[in-house]
């Protein structure tokens, strides 16, 4: 409950820190040591960087809200909410997740990730975003975007289970009236 505090929290140099109460905070972000003993995390909407690696003992994660972030780096940190996280950071650019393992129930996140900028190894921006792990895709995707989801993400393993077909109507001069997904043996 500190409104003022607006910068970033710098406890890089803490791998001991256990539990880290930011809410109320107006930080914008959490240096965090790249493994350490964190079990508890509780942040304020006004994050816009979230960078987690080689946290295993996570118990507790809560985010007041991620409109505000920009960039989300995971790195085996089996505990964060990933899933939750891409499906409201509406305003992510920079993406590095690895060895995660998520299901993605909406087709929009796929979009927005496949928009992301991402992050090497160092920090630096590179041109698409770093993904590496699995993905059980459980959105309506239709049968022809298979393969270009897997190429778009090509060291992510992605489940589709709900493969659909486009169906296209049209009127009688070919003007396309209406597109709908259908899933594999619906209506």
């Amino acid at each position: 409950n500190c409104p003022n505090l607006t910068a970033p929290l710098a406890l890089s140099n803490c791998p001991n820190i256990q539990e880290i109460y930011a809410t109320g905070s107006s930080i914008t972000g959490v240096e965090l040591p790249k493994s350490g003993y964190l079990k508890k995390m509780y942040l304020p909407s006004t994050i816009t960087n979230l960078t987690i690696q080689n946290q295993h003992y996570i118990e507790e994660f809560k985010c007041d809200g991620y409109a505000n972030l920009t960039t989300l780096r995971v790195e085996d940190s089996p505990k964060i909410p990933v899933e939750t996280i891409l499906k409201n950071a509406v305003n992510l650019n920079r993406v590095r997740l690895l060895d995660i393992d998520i299901t993605i129930n909406d087709a929009n996140v796929l979009k927005g990730l496949y928009a992301c900028g991402g992050l090497d190894e160092q920090g630096n921006n590179v041109t698409n975003a770093v993904i590496t792990g699995k993905a059980t895709i459980t959105a309506l995707i239709p049968a022809s975007k298979v393969d270009y989801w897997r190429a778009a993400f090509p060291n992510l393993e992605l489940t589709f289970t709900n493969i659909g077909y486009m169906v296209t109507f049209k009127n009688d001069n070919g003007v396309v009236l209406k597109e709908q997904a259908v899933a594999s043996g619906g209506n």
